[in-house]
């Protein structure tokens, strides 16, 4: 599995773990009445291994970026990559950086940046990811369209500013 998948998909966690300034009152499931709730949703069911819940936040047509890779469906992240995400969730840490969410009519985008650490091949790692998603509005609510994302190794970071 791809780290920068894993740890972009991090950058929506925080939402789960409260972070966020616009959470849902305690109790209150998060829902894909905003885009917001949609990003919410989907990282929430990631998280927590409810696998089918979270491709239902995905349009069947939404198409994943990832360090040049690609998925072209909803179909193809789910067989490809969907449950290798999970497992890398339930194993890292996260840290939110910052977010915005914006909406323009039935269109709407969700950015972060993000902070990940854990263990690899038996090795540490810390990455610094950022997230784009595009959602669109539709007659069932706010659906991902599209996802980009894009980490890198801070210790490479460092070693290129010296």
């Amino acid at each position: 599995m791809r780290i920068s998948t894993c740890a972009s998909l991090a950058a929506l966690l925080w939402v789960a773990t409260g972070a966020a300034s616009a959470e849902p009152p305690r109790g209150a499931e998060p829902t894909t009445a905003t885009v917001q709730g949609a990003a919410q949703l989907f990282l929430i069911s990631l998280a927590s291994g409810e696998l089918s819940r979270a491709l239902d936040v995905l349009d069947e047509k939404v198409v994943i970026y990832e360090s040049g890779a690609a998925e072209h469906s909803r179909a193809e992240y789910a067989r490809e990559h969907l449950a290798l995400d999970a497992a890398f969730l339930a194993r890292t840490k996260h840290k939110h950086l910052e977010h915005d969410v914006q909406e323009w009519g039935d269109r709407g985008m969700f950015l972060s940046r993000y902070e990940q650490s854990g263990e690899k091949d038996g090795k540490p790692f810390v990455v610094t990811g950022a997230t784009t998603m595009l959602l669109h509005k539709g007659d069932s609510g706010w659906r991902i369209t599209h996802i980009h994302w894009s980490s890198h190794d801070q210790e490479r970071l460092r070693c290129l500013s010296n």
